[in-house]
């Protein structure tokens, strides 16, 4: 056997081999699980879960309510229910290329449903299964079937690579509870090769702030938005496990090569050149590190194939273990290795001198004596075997030990840190809620005796009628480029109520007036989007921001809220004329809500009574108690499903630290020899 063989070199030093292997699978499958693992939580279900749009679009009015009934992938991902005539049943069907596996087609004019074999197995359904709003008594956090007011019995399971849910659409218009909730549209459906004019056309000349166009176009694109804002997220981490690993591969490295001084004075002593002697170094890291590599996307791909089979499959998500997404995270570790390697070994090799090396066992003649400036440093150091002794004469080592320490805490932590901090920015969503309560209907308008009754409770202040919509969104990096903030329609002395309750103080501009288009918007938003006073927004020609939505009529920017003194105080509230949207019912078909202010002191007691009184299958009740158990339900839910990934970094900082320390170890071992001898 060649015994200049990087092979020979793994035969002779089996652990430092074994170390590094492990040290880099691990990092490798902790980034493919880690990219893998939420791309199949975050953006696959939903473009799955709407992944029928590529065989027709949908247009439909906007402002309406929408029959979604079930939350299908436990993180916000609804799907349509949609009511179909008895005669386009099959068109939609063999267009989607769906067909019908077990039970029996919906019937028309009867409750009965047909669901995608997925979609029934992630909620949990078989044939004869009912559900409706009470089934949502179980997880109150998340409202699964909150528009599902009347029970609705499950008659067949579809399946095909399209996942559908379909109903009698004459049931629907029938029923006299679904025919105001149900949201009218219709399904367009493009001849063979005509399907990119027909999305531009429905794009650019349907689209508009009274119509919603959904289309396979936009789905792609809102798709491709979700993948940016994942490599926006996780680029970071993946650049901070790199360089932990680079470091830490890098010191094991330069350790190794240190002792080796002896062989590489002697190979280039008769005749082997420092290039050749650099790339025997890199060409031994590179078989490590490509060996590490493709254990790791082994590993992680057996991994997320266990996933797979044991948690995704059973709810309906079945996915491939390959994951293409995940490749160009993982792909630069091994070679920024590799190339940290060749850099060290060619800025190493340069100061070597092979008559230095035999005679001395120094690297070179000049400066950096290691021995000799060793041996002066530990006569002027006052305590030889002090802890902070060893890290004044091995400085290298201790930058690499802390650095690296930090490096990998950082990694293993920078989740944790990134939620928390998506959590305090969106906490002035709920701030008016610490003052107020909201009640506000889910499917037909509020009754008045439940007004009456609100209004007669003596923990009540004031109740005051709302518009609540949103017509705008802030962005909170790096997750959410945008996230709706609500704006509050009333009247003029409400306004002023609630602007005198909350302190709230202009910044420039003014209130809106009554029945004018007015909008007055905080000063956190205003900056976060660079809206000034006079702006208009929800012009769908002039949109403020990419993402900005349609409104049924431009609003004006006529004042701007100062900022709170405190950003704990902050509150994300906006005002618009409740008189201006009665005068345009028809495009402001927006269900009223109540506002509803407790006297002081009273605010817990008054929350209880309407959580327990009020909200029902007909009402909702936001408070500031159970919108906060909702962010921390949120929260913890995305928690645990980093926690795997957590655990795979951790294991991999604690395998790098361990695998250093027992290197520094074995470097020492002729002085922890003369110590344990002499106390001995």
């Amino acid at each position: 056997m060649n015994p200049l063989s990087p092979f020979t070199y793994y035969r002779c030093h089996k652990r430092r081999a074994l170390i590094l292997t492990a040290l880099l699978a691990l990092a490798v499958m902790g980034l493919y699980l880690l990219i893998g693992l939420m791309q199949e939580s975050y953006i696959t279900p939903e473009y799955a879960i709407n992944r029928y749009l590529s065989n027709f679009s949908l247009v439909q009015p906007d402002l309406g309510k929408t029959l979604e009934p079930a939350n299908v992938g436990g993180l916000g991902f609804y799907f349509r229910l949609l009511g179909l005539q008895e005669r386009d049943v099959d068109t939609v069907l063999a267009q989607s290329g769906v067909t019908l596996v077990k039970g029996q087609l919906p019937p028309p004019r009867t409750n009965g449903v047909a669901l995608s074999q997925e979609i029934a197995t992630a909620l949990d359904l078989e044939i004869g299964d009912t559900f409706d709003w009470t089934k949502d008594e179980d997880n109150a956090a998340f409202a699964h079937y909150a528009n599902i007011v009347s029970p609705l019995e499950v008659v067949g399971i579809l399946s095909g690579n399209v996942w559908l849910g379909i109903m009698s659409y004459e049931y629907l218009d029938s029923h006299e509870r679904y025919r105001d909730l149900a949201r009218y549209g219709m399904l367009v459906i493009a001849h063979p090769g005509r399907e990119a004019a027909v999305d531009d056309f429905l794009r650019q000349i349907i689209r508009s702030s009274r119509t919603d166009v959904y289309t396979h176009k936009l789905l792609e694109e809102a798709a491709a938005r979700a993948q940016a804002a994942l490599y926006a997220l996780f680029t970071p981490i993946v650049l901070l496990v790199t360089a932990a690993i680079t470091l830490v591969v890098g010191a094991i490295n330069q350790l190794a090569f240190m002792r080796r001084l002896p062989e590489f004075g002697t190979l280039h002593a008769v005749g082997r050149s420092k290039g050749w002697l650099a790339r025997r170094l890199t060409l031994e890291t590179a078989g490590v590190a490509l060996a590490g590599w493709a254990l790791g996307i082994l590993l992680a791909w057996g991994a997320m194939a266990l996933l797979n089979a044991a948690v995704y499959a059973p709810r309906g998500f079945a996915f491939n273990p390959w994951q293409v997404t995940a490749l160009p995270f993982v792909l630069p570790l091994p070679l920024v290795v590799i190339g940290g390697t060749l850099f060290t070994a060619t800025r190493t090799l340069g100061r070597m001198d092979a008559v230095a090396i035999v005679e001395r066992g120094e690297l070179s003649l000049e400066g950096g004596h290691v021995g000799r400036t060793g041996r002066d440093l530990a006569r002027n150091l006052p305590r030889p075997l002090a802890s902070t002794t060893f890290y004044r004469r091995h400085m290298r080592q201790a930058v690499v030990l802390i650095g690296a320490t930090a490096l990998m805490i950082v990694s293993a932590s920078i989740f944790v840190f990134g939620l928390e901090a998506f959590d305090d920015a969106r906490q002035p969503l709920l701030a008016h809620l610490r003052r107020v309560s909201v009640v506000s209907p889910s499917a037909l308008p509020l009754e008045p005796t439940v007004s009456a009754q609100i209004r007669a409770h003596p923990a009540v202040e004031r109740v005051a009628p709302v518009m609540v919509f949103s017509p705008l969104g802030i962005f909170i990096p790096p997750t959410a480029p945008y996230y709706p903030v609500e704006a509050y329609g009333v009247t003029v002395e409400d306004m002023a109520y609630l602007v005198d309750l909350y302190h709230l103080k202009l910044a420039e501009g003014r209130l809106p007036r009554p029945n004018t288009n007015d909008i007055v918007i905080p000063w956190t938003i205003a900056q976060n989007r660079g809206i000034r006073v006079g702006d208009m927004m929800g012009d769908s020609r002039h949109p403020l921001h990419p993402s900005a939505p349609t409104l049924p009529s431009p609003l004006v920017v006529s004042g701007i809220f100062a900022p709170a003194e405190t950003p704990t105080d902050d509150i994300w509230l906006s005002f618009m004329s409740l008189e201006f949207a009665e005068n345009y019912p028809d495009a402001w078909k927006v269900d009223l809500s109540l506002i509803v202010a407790p006297k002081a002191g009273q605010k817990p007691a008054l929350d209880a009574w309407l959580e327990s009184q009020i909200a029902g299958e007909r009402r909702l009740v936001f408070t500031y108690g159970n919108q906060q158990a909702l962010f921390q339900k949120q929260a913890s839910t995305i928690l645990f499903s980093l926690s795997l990934v957590e655990s795979i970094i951790a294991l991999v900082a604690a395998l790098a630290l361990t695998g250093l320390n027992y290197v520094f170890v074995t470097q020492r071992q002729a002085e922890f020899g003369v110590l344990y001898s002499t106390a001995s």
